[in-house]
């Protein structure tokens, strides 16, 4: 996932609070900016650009047909079909029509991103005004999804992001989330039968748990395995069975 650093010759200048995008042979003044069919006042912080307001109502993850959207189907129908409740109904929800207009807090505080972080850069986001922004991923509607009580769901949609131009990178691009809690008697659960995580386990690997010191490192270790497991089994069931190897990241 990656976006694009690109305004076609447009510059956005601030002059008393009013907002212009200026382009060859046109300007115009904009106070406001409408996107998915509602109106955001502008003040000295808004960087969008109105070729980027042109993509907010693409949605081209909901388009029938589209290569965006048979891919999600995949995934949704594959999670859906392998992890189910006692009852058969499937254990994970899905949501792919969240607007992608957010607050800085949802898409930074929320997720603990340190104040003077690289990412909260404008060079990096495009802000709607001092307090709103487009999204830059997914993972900043998971709060506000857990706090509605679930705890087991997918989320797809548009995010963006200002990046330098290549062949692989465009200023928006798509994502999807995948969050599942486990409870207490689930990890018990898991850990009755421990040698069915064995095969994921890489000797080689290091164990640092500092961020999760409020749980074991058995619990720590039944989690990390569960979920390589899950993207395994999605993996080999969009590309078959494949070679794959495990990279430490982190960010």
């Amino acid at each position: 996932s990656s976006g694009i650093n690109a305004e076609y010759g447009m510059v956005l200048v601030v002059r008393d609070a009013a907002r212009y995008i200026i382009r060859p042979g046109c300007t115009r003044l904009l106070s406001s900016i409408k996107i998915l069919g509602r109106d955001y006042p502008t003040d000295e912080e808004t960087n969008i650009t109105e070729h980027l307001l042109n993509h907010t109502d693409k949605l081209l993850h909901l388009r029938q047909s589209h290569p965006l959207q048979i891919v999600k189907q995949r995934i949704v129908e594959h999670m859906q079909a392998k992890y189910l409740w006692n009852n058969r109904s499937p254990l994970f929800s899905h949501y792919d029509n969240i607007s992608p207009v957010v607050s800085h807090a949802q898409n930074f505080d929320q997720l603990l991103v340190p104040s003077d972080h690289v990412s909260r850069r404008r060079q990096e986001n495009y802000f709607i005004n001092k307090d709103k922004m487009l999204r830059a991923h997914m993972t900043c509607h998971d709060q506000d999804l857990l706090r509605s009580g679930l705890d087991c769901f997918l989320s797809t949609g548009d995010v963006y992001r200002r990046d330098t131009i290549d062949r692989t990178h465009y200023p928006v691009f798509h994502q999807m989330d995948g969050v599942r809690l486990f409870s207490s008697w689930e990890l018990e659960e898991f850990a009755k039968d421990p040698k069915s995580f064995t095969h994921l386990q890489d000797p080689s690997e290091g164990t640092d748990d500092s961020i999760q010191a409020c749980h074991t490192p058995e619990a720590v270790k039944i989690v990390e395995f569960s979920l390589k497991g899950t993207l395994i089994s999605l993996v080999q069931s969009l590309f078959g069975r494949c070679q794959y190897r495990w990279v430490d990241a982190t960010f």
